[in-house]
């Protein structure tokens, strides 16, 4: 014990030992279970593949709903849970899934095709800042990426993300702002709701996924990564294109 918590270890959880366990029962209807992850057993050159994965479920006699967050695994992790849960068995059945958060905010090395498939997500949230360029100047390549955005329009539209970037035409600046802002998923059992302090528009009828951006010939529409000074129309040697495209 530290202060009054208990440290637990994924591994444990999963295998149920050292007073840990796979499955906690958060209410007689609510579960948390601790999934498998290769990698709480080996190493990883990626530290997001350390991420523990959880599994909510609300069940009833007649009813089961489920909630997968995965934190930021990476493809070779998702990888190895498809591989793992193969359908064999009981324990190696993955159900499908109405809430899918999106691994590694919506980045294009995580959200791969065979684990989507595995989930069927009916519903998305993406936690991120859409379209911040803390991590690359590639337009493309910003959260949630065009690369996920691909994928996850195969089994859902309804994606939401809590903020984005966006120009205030006031100040003449770019800001961090809202977009569903903080977002509430409920369950009573036979159905599942979603609230938002925010606005409640899907990801791709957003003003921010439609809008008109520039780019150089490299695909960046920003010179250094975590700036705010993105391109407009009067750089050199850019391209009018729109932020994102919902495939068809």
């Amino acid at each position: 014990d530290t202060d009054g918590a208990k440290i637990l270890y994924a591994h444990d959880c999963f295998n149920n030992t050292n007073g840990a366990q796979r499955v906690y029962e958060l209410t007689p209807n609510v579960t948390m279970t601790i999934l498998y992850n290769y990698y709480y057993f080996n190493n990883s050159s990626d530290e997001n593949n350390y991420s523990v994965l959880t599994l909510f479920s609300y069940k009833t006699d007649t009813e089961s709903h489920h909630f997968f967050l995965g934190g930021d695994l990476e493809k070779e992790g998702e990888e190895k849970l498809v591989e793992y849960y193969d359908g064999s068995s009981e324990e190696k059945t993955m159900p499908k899934v109405d809430l899918y958060k999106a691994g590694h905010h919506g980045s294009r090395t995580s959200s791969t095709e065979d684990f989507l498939a595995l989930l069927e997500p009916k519903l998305c949230v993406c936690c991120c800042c859409a379209g911040t360029s803390e991590y690359t100047t590639k337009l493309n390549n910003q959260f949630p990426t065009q690369e996920f955005i691909d994928r996850i329009s195969v089994w859902t539209d309804k994606v939401y993300v809590p903020s984005m970037i966006k120009f205030n035409d006031e100040t003449n600046e770019w800001e961090y702002t809202k977009m569903n802002g903080n977002i509430i998923l409920s369950c009573n059992g036979s159905d599942v709701a979603m609230a938002f302090d925010g606005n409640s528009t899907i990801l791709k009828d957003t003003e921010w996924f439609n809008e008109t951006v520039y780019i150089d010939a490299n695909g960046n529409n920003v010179d250094v990564k975590g700036h705010t000074d993105f391109y407009t129309q009067d750089k050199e040697n850019v391209t009018a294109v729109k932020r994102r495209t919902w495939p068809a």
